[in-house]
C-alpha cells in the first residue's frame, strides 16, 4: 500500500500523470540506454489490460500465486492501480480540495485532546505552540477546538 500511495503522492506533487508512469516503466526494469525511447502509452495499455486479467479464474490464481509472499507490487499492478485512482476522479477531487475526510472527524484527523489550527484547520498536538501546516503561533488552553492563532 505504501507504494500505491507514494504514486500518488508523486502524481500530486508533479501534476502530470506522466511522470510518474515514466518512472515505473523505469523502475519494471527498463534499460538506460532506452530511457529516450519510453512510450508512456504503451505502458498504461499493459496496466489497463493487466486488470482483466481477473476475469480469468486460471489467470486470477497464476497472478495471485505469482505475487504471493513479494514484499512489494508488481510494477504494473501499481500502475493499474495509479491510473484506477485517476479514472475514478478521486484525483480530481483531491486537487480541487473536495475529497472525502475522515468519518466522524468533521475536519482534519487530530490527536486526542489537542485542537485545530483555525487558519489553516491542521490538527494540533496538545503543547503546540506553532501549527505545523502553517507556521502560525497558537495560543490557549489545548481544548478541543480552542486554539486560535496568536
Amino acid at each position: 500500500m505504501a507504494e500505491f500511495t507514494a504514486d500518488r503522492a508523486g502524481l500530486l506533487g508533479c501534476q502530470d500523470a506522466n511522470v510518474p508512469i515514466t518512472a515505473m516503466v523505469k523502475i519494471a526494469g527498463l534499460p538506460q540506454k532506452y530511457d529516450g525511447a519510453i512510450n508512456p502509452e504503451d505502458f498504461i495499455a499493459q496496466a489497463r489490460e493487466f486488470k482483466t486479467f481477473d476475469a480469468d479464474k486460471l489467470n486470477w490464481f497464476v497472478k495471485a500465486l505469482s505475487t504471493m509472499g513479494q514484499t512489494h507490487p508488481w510494477t504494473v499492478m501499481r500502475a493499474s492501480q495509479f491510473l484506477a485512482w485517476i479514472d475514478s476522479g478521486e484525483y480530481e477531487k483531491v486537487v480541487n480540495g473536495q475529497h472525502a475526510l475522515p468519518a466522524g472527524t468533521g475536519g482534519p484527523p487530530a490527536v486526542a485532546g489537542a485542537g485545530f489550527c483555525t487558519q489553516c484547520g491542521r490538527g494540533l498536538i496538545p503543547q503546540a505552540r506553532f501549527c505545523p501546516g502553517c507556521g502560525v503561533a497558537v495560543s490557549g488552553a489545548a481544548a478541543p477546538g480552542n486554539l486560535q492563532p496568536s
